[in-house]
């Protein structure tokens, strides 16, 4: 009866080990139905904020802000998320290098093994290469800003980013915004 009992623990803990709140999507959502923006899930609801939300349902999600940001115009500080808003639009989503509370596109947190972020967000490890880009442009398509970036005339068209700092071991903090937010930080 001990044996069954300490092989029944073995197990649990074996197939719970593999499911860190980074790698798991939440039963309240379906990756399917996740946008085609940068957004942030939160990892204990599964609630999804994305680039281009209203304010109002944004808030709805994270509650009253906890503090106004230092830097940038309309920026604000909740619990283990940092917004931005322009015409009560999210235009700047920030994941701090914290606890994680929410996941970058569904799947990456901060703390998470850098090249496990990067194949989550199909995106190729090169060592030093920090930091780690995503481009989102107007007709769907998304390029990664690596040693070969796309061409300086496309640099300027994108409309979305998705940006992450890590070292070679760990995924850092993690940003995502408009390119006028981005470039004016308004």
């Amino acid at each position: 009866m001990m044996k069954r009992i300490a092989l029944y623990l073995l197990l649990c803990a074996v197939c719970l080990a593999g499911l860190g709140p980074a790698s798991a999507a939440s039963p309240e959502t379906d990756p399917s139905d996740w946008p085609d923006v940068p957004f942030a899930r939160r990892i204990e609801t599964g609630e999804i904020i994305y680039l281009g939300m209203e304010k109002d349902e944004a808030e709805a999600i994270t509650g009253e802000p906890l503090e106004e940001g230092l830097f940038g115009k309309n920026k604000f500080v909740y619990e283990g998320i940092t917004l931005a808003f322009r015409d009560d639009l999210v235009v700047y989503i920030e994941i701090p290098y914290e606890e994680p509370l929410w996941a970058a596109n569904g799947v990456v947190t901060p703390f998470m093994p850098t090249d496990q972020a990067l194949e989550a967000l199909g995106m190729p490890f090169e060592p030093g290469n920090d930091p780690y880009n995503i481009w989102y442009f107007e007709d769907g398509t998304q390029a990664h800003f690596d040693r070969s970036p796309p061409s300086k005339d496309t640099r300027r068209d994108y409309q979305w980013s998705l940006t992450f700092f890590a070292d070679s071991q760990t995924a850092g903090q993690i940003t995502m915004g408009d390119k006028q937010y981005l470039t004016t930080m308004q």
